[in-house]
């Protein structure tokens, strides 16, 4: 939500069903009751499960995101990804008193943007009408090293083509032969783990791509894809 793409509303059921499978789950919530359910009931049920997650408790927000979700569907608007909406209140956002010229904490384009209806994008598309889709986007989606050229980006990971592997679909049955003929690499040689996908590139699935691009979250991603095209690689960890 506080970055230049506006982030659609989601539920809380929504994110602790991205939690429990392990994908990355940061982003604020709008509570959501379950039937017969009380709004600070529901909310204490997803802050037990959830305690790091900032929440939106507040029944006219519901109401307001439920409407513009019908409205925009009905209009065909944000091209069939997104939803037409002005920005959830959430509690450590400018309020509108805060939002003058003599208050230098805060920009008036970053009020008018949380205060104007924009196109909140589902994950995977961007663009001011939710038209740009990031899986085909080599500059905005997230996959290692753009698959090697031997897969597919989806929702920020890589589908590699038959017969390939690999995070970022580098590796195949041959690698490790044609590294055993090649000369070795220079020192220092690393060797480059493949961890299961949960732990790396399903992190990021479904979210909106910040994590290679920001210094203070993506600097351990970065450092492993470097490591995937470096010189220094070692496909034979017996070396």
């Amino acid at each position: 939500g506080i970055h230049a793409q506006p982030a659609f509303p989601t539920t809380c059921e929504c994110m602790l069903q991205c939690f429990e499978q392990g994908l990355d789950a940061r982003q604020e919530c709008l509570v959501e009751p379950r039937p017969g359910e009380a709004m600070a009931e529901a909310e204490a049920r997803f802050k037990k499960e959830m305690s790091f997650m900032p929440m939106v408790a507040d029944p006219a927000a519901l109401q307001m995101t439920r409407r513009h979700a019908k409205e925009t569907m009905a209009g065909g608007n944000c091209s069939g990804n997104g939803i037409l909406s002005i920005q959830l209140p959430y509690v450590f956002y400018p309020k509108k008193e805060d939002c003058v010229p003599t208050d230098r904490r805060y920009t008036l384009d970053e009020c008018s943007r949380q205060r104007t209806p924009l196109c909140r994008c589902f994950p995977g598309f961007t663009g001011s009408r939710c038209e740009v889709r990031m899986d085909g986007a080599p500059q905005l989606h997230k996959c290692f090293n753009d698959c090697s050229g031997r897969g597919t980006c989806v929702h920020n990971w890589c589908k590699c083509s038959p017969g390939h592997w690999g995070i970022d679909c580098s590796l195949n049955a041959s690698s490790a032969r044609m590294s055993a003929a090649a000369a070795p690499p220079p020192r220092p040689r690393i060797y480059v783990y493949d961890l299961p996908p949960r732990y790396t590139s399903w992190l990021a699935a479904y979210r909106r791509g910040d994590w290679t691009r920001d210094h203070w979250y993506g600097a351990d991603v970065l450092f492993h894809q470097q490591l995937l095209r470096s010189p220094h690689r070692e496909l034979d960890a017996s070396r």
